[in-house]
C-alpha cells in the first residue's frame, strides 16, 4: 500500500464494479470503444433518496438511469445549486474543472490528465513485465518489454531500446512545445504503444463587472481560473521508426488503467464544463454569486456531458442522456467513464455509457474492473458538505457519515455496454487496489474504520509517535467477505478489530489467506484465513519494529515486505527489506531484513517499481539514500544516492548482491536529466535498469555492468 501517499483518514469511499471479458488480441472489434461506469443496463429513475448511507442497507447504493435529458438536467442543476459560490462550485476559492470550454473563453484549447502501470512476471518466463496485481491483467506504466524492445517514456519522449544489439532504435518527442501535455505512462501490445498524458493549467477568465458583464480589459479584466484537466491518449506504431498513428484527447482526468490482451480499459473523471465568472476590480462577491447562479440556470446538458476530439477534429459529447446514470442517493456532481480501446484498431469513440460519481482507485481482474471512490479529491461538492434534503445524503446542520465503501457491481461479460447487477457496502475507507480481492466468487475488502480527526502522516506515511491519540473515535481495520445475492453485495464474513489506534499500511490478498499490516510505533503483520468466506478468522500475528508498504509474494511460504525500519518509538530509520516466512500463518516470523539508513525507495508507494525474478531468486528496486553505497550515513550537503538496490533471497536470507548506478551527463544537471533509477526488468540473463538518463544493462549473475545505453 501506498504509505507515503496516503490519507490518515480519507472519508467515504465508493467501488464501483465492471467485469471485464477476457479476449484475445484476435477477435476483438477494432477500434476504440468508449465505455463509461454506468449503467445503460439500470431501468428507474426519479429523485435520488434521502437520508445517510447506511451499510446495513446496501440496495440503498444502486444506480439508476435518468428518465430524459430534461429529467438530468433538472437534478443535476438541483443538486449544484447549494454549492454555487462566487467561484464557481467550491467552497471558496476555484475548484478544479475538467473541460476545454474555459480555456476557449480565454481564447485558448484545453485538453489533459494524471497517471499509473503493466504485464506479470511469471517463474521461467524469457523475461519480466511490469508487477503488476492480478495475472494476466496489464497496468500502464513508464517502462514496457514484449522481451525484445524496451520502450520508455520519460521526459515526455518515448524511446525504443533494442535488447539485443543494446541501442536505441527509435525516439519520438510526443510533449508539446507548451507543456500543455506530458505523456508519462505507456501501455504496450504487439506493435503498438499507447501514451497515456495529461495536464493541468491556469485558464483566464474574464472578470464581469457588478451589472453581470464582462470587460476586456487584459490588464485588470482578466483572472486566474480553476485548473481544466484533461486527457491526451497518443496510439503509436512502433514496427519501425515510431510513428504516430492518432490521438484522442478528452474532458476530465485520467484515473488508471487496466488491459486484457489488446482490450484496455481507462478510467476518466470528469466534471461539467460551465464558464464561471469570478470577483475583481470590477465585481463584487455578492454579484459574481449572482451572476454564476445565472449561469448554473442556463446551463444546458451540453455543458454537463464529457466530450472528445478525435485528431484534433471540433468537441463531441462521449455520452448521451440516455447512457448517464446516478446513484439513488447523491454522491457528488463528477462524472466516472471507462473507455474499452483495442490497441491492434483505429481509435474510435462510441458505445459510451457514464456514471454520475467519483473515484480515485481502480482495481481490475482478468473479468472485473472495481473503481474506489473516496470523496476527497474529486471536483465537484462531496455529500459531506451541507446540502438540501431532498437532493442527497445529508440536509444543513446534519453531521457527517462515517467513513464508508459502497460497491456497485458491472458485468460486461458480453461485448458492448456494461450490465448493473447490484450494490452494497462495507464501513470504512480503501487504501489502495491491493485492498480489494476477488476470490473464489467473493469479495474481500480490507478498511480502515474511524476518521482519526487530526491525525496526518509524516513524509513517510508514520503517524504521531508519541503522546495520546487525538480526540475522537480510535482507528482500527478490517477485511469484509461480500457476496451477491439479487441485485445486492452483501457482507457475509467480517474480521474486525485490526491495529487499534493505527491505520492499513499494505494488504495482500493469496488465494484464500489474507495479509495485513497496520502501524503506529510497530508493525503488525496479521494472518487471516479467508477459507470460510462466511467466517473470516486471524490466526496469526508478528510485530516487529517498522513497517511493510508493500507485499510481495516470493514461493515457497515466503512473503516480501518493502517499507521503512523504525525504534520503538515509531520513529522512521530509513528503507527496510524484510523476508518473512508465513508457511505457517499462525507463526508468521520475519527471517531476514536488509536496513539503509536514511534510505527510501519509490516501490514503498508505487508496486511498479519493484522487481522480483524467482527464477534467480533476484530483488531489485530504486532506492534513494543521503549515503554511501557502503550504507554509511553522509553529511548533509553531500549528494544524495540514487541507484537500484540488488538483493538475492538466498538460504532463507536476504543476501545484498550491490547497488547499481547511472552517470549523470556530461554537463546536464539533476534537474534537466535525473540519473536515479526508476524501473527494473530482466531480459534472458540481463538485469536492464532504466533511469531518465539512459539503460543499464548488467549480467544477472555476476552484477557487472556489461553496458550503458545513454538517452542523451
Amino acid at each position: 500500500m501506498d504509505a507515503a501517499s496516503s490519507p490518515a483518514a480519507p472519508p467515504s469511499r465508493r467501488l464501483l464494479r465492471i467485469d471485464v471479458p477476457h479476449r484475445s488480441p484476435v477477435g476483438i472489434a477494432a477500434g476504440l470503444t468508449v465505455a463509461t461506469l454506468a449503467l445503460a443496463a439500470c431501468t428507474g429513475g426519479g429523485t435520488p433518496e434521502t437520508g445517510p448511507p447506511n451499510g446495513s442497507a446496501p440496495a440503498a447504493f444502486r444506480l439508476v438511469s435518468y428518465d430524459s435529458c430534461t429529467d438530468a438536467l433538472g437534478q443535476l442543476k438541483r443538486a449544484a445549486a447549494d454549492y454555487v459560490t462566487a467561484y464557481g462550485l467550491g467552497g471558496g476559492w476555484p475548484v478544479p474543472l475538467s473541460s476545454g470550454a474555459g480555456a476557449e473563453a480565454a481564447g485558448g484549447t484545453a485538453l489533459g490528465a494524471r497517471t499509473s502501470a503493466a504485464a506479470p512476471q511469471q517463474p521461467g518466463s524469457a523475461y519480466s513485465g511490469t508487477n503488476t496485481h492480478e495475472v494476466g491483467v496489464d497496468e500502464p506504466d513508464v517502462v514496457k518489454t514484449d522481451g525484445h524492445r524496451i520502450l520508455t517514456l520519460m521526459d515526455g519522449t518515448l524511446r525504443v531500446v533494442d535488447a539485443g544489439t543494446k541501442r536505441v532504435t527509435g525516439r519520438l518527442v510526443l510533449s508539446d512545445d507548451q507543456g500543455q501535455w506530458y505523456p508519462d505512462e505507456l501501455l504496450l501490445d504487439g506493435d503498438r504503444a499507447l501514451a497515456i498524458g495529461a495536464t493541468s493549467f491556469s485558464i483566464a477568465h474574464p472578470v464581469a463587472t457588478a451589472e453581470g458583464s464582462t470587460t476586456g480589459d487584459s490588464a485588470s479584466g482578466m483572472i486566474a481560473g480553476p485548473l481544466t484537466q484533461s486527457t491526451k491518449l497518443t496510439l503509436v506504431d512502433i514496427s519501425g521508426s515510431p510513428r504516430i498513428l492518432g490521438s484522442l484527447e478528452l474532458e476530465g482526468a485520467f484515473v488508471d488503467a487496466r488491459a486484457v490482451g489488446s482490450l484496455a480499459r481507462l478510467v476518466i473523471r470528469s466534471g461539467p464544463h460551465l464558464r464561471w465568472v469570478y470577483p475583481g476590480p470590477d465585481r463584487s462577491e455578492s454579484a459574481a454569486l449572482r451572476a454564476n447562479r445565472r449561469i448554473l440556470a442556463q446551463s444546458t446538458i451540453d455543458d454537463w456531458l464529457p466530450r472528445y476530439r478525435l485528431n484534433g477534429s471540433a468537441p463531441r459529447p462521449l455520452v448521451g442522456c440516455g447512457d448517464l446514470s446516478h446513484p439513488r442517493r447523491y454522491s457528488g456532481l463528477s462524472m466516472l467513464t471507462v473507455l474499452a480501446l483495442d490497441l491492434a484498431g483505429p481509435l474510435q469513440a462510441r458505445d459510451s455509457v457514464a456514471v454520475l460519481a467519483d473515484g480515485q482507485t481502480v482495481y481490475g481482474t482478468s473479468s472485473s474492473l472495481y473503481i474506489a471512490d473516496d470523496h476527497r479529491s474529486g471536483f465537484w461538492p462531496m455529500p459531506t458538505m451541507p446540502m438540501r434534503g431532498d437532493m442527497g445524503i445529508q440536509g444543513p446542520g446534519e453531521k457527517s457519515a462515517a467513513p464508508q465503501t459502497e460497491i456497485h457491481k458491472f458485468d460486461v461479460s458480453q461485448p458492448g455496454k456494461p450490465r448493473y447487477v447490484a450494490s452494497g457496502g462495507v464501513d470504512g475507507w480503501l487504501l489502495n487496489q491491493y485492498s480489494l480481492s476477488e476470490y473464489d466468487g467473493h469479495l474481500r475488502v480490507a478498511t480502515t474504520e474511524d476518521e482519526m480527526s487530526g491525525v496526518e502522516p509524516g513524509p513517510a506515511g508514520e503517524l504521531p509517535t508519541s503522546g495520546p491519540m487525538p480526540d475522537g473515535p480510535v482507528s482500527s481495520s478490517a477485511v469484509t467477505v461480500l457476496v451477491q445475492r439479487g441485485d445486492r453485495l452483501v457482507p457475509v464474513g467480517r474480521v474486525d478489530g485490526l491495529g487499534r489506534g493505527e491505520r492499513i499500511y499494505s494488504v495482500r490478498f493469496i488465494g484464500p489467506v489474507g495479509y495485513v499490516v497496520t502501524f503506529r510505533q510497530t508493525d503488525p503483520l496479521y494472518t487471516l484465513d479467508l477459507s470460510d468466506p462466511d467466517r473470516p478468522r486471524v490466526v496469526g500475528a508478528l510485530k516487529i519494529t517498522g513497517f511493510s508498504s508493500y507485499l510481495h509474494p516470493a514461493g515457497d511460504g515466503r512473503l516480501i515486505g518493502v517499507g521503512q525500519d523504525a525504534d520503538l518509538n515509531g520513529r522512521v530509520q530509513g528503507a527496510q527489506v524484510s523476508l518473512f516466512d508465513v508457511s505457517n500463518p499462525a507463526t508468521p516470523h520475519r527471517l531476514d531484513a536488509f536496513a539503509l539508513q536514511g534510505g527510501y525507495s519509490e516501490a514503498e508507494y508505487d508496486p511498479h517499481a519493484f522487481l522480483y525474478w524467482p527464477a534467480e531468486h533476484l530483488l531489485v528496486i530504486p532506492m534513494w539514500a543521503q549515503a554511501t553505497i557502503d550504507s554509511t550515513v553522509q553529511p548533509s550537503d553531500k549528494p544524495v544516492f540514487g541507484g537500484a538496490l540488488a538483493l538475492r533471497l538466498d538460504d532463507n536470507r536476504l543476501t545484498k548482491l550491490g547497488f547499481i548506478s547511472h552517470p549523470a551527463p556530461a554537463g546536464i544537471t539533476a534537474y534537466e536529466r535525473d540519473p536515479s533509477i526508476r524501473r527494473s526488468l530482466v531480459i534472458g540473463d540481463t538485469l536492464w535498469t532504466i533511469s531518465s538518463s539512459g539503460a543499464m544493462a548488467t549480467d544477472i549473475h555476476a552484477t557487472a555492468d556489461q553496458e550503458w545505453v545513454p538517452f542523451a
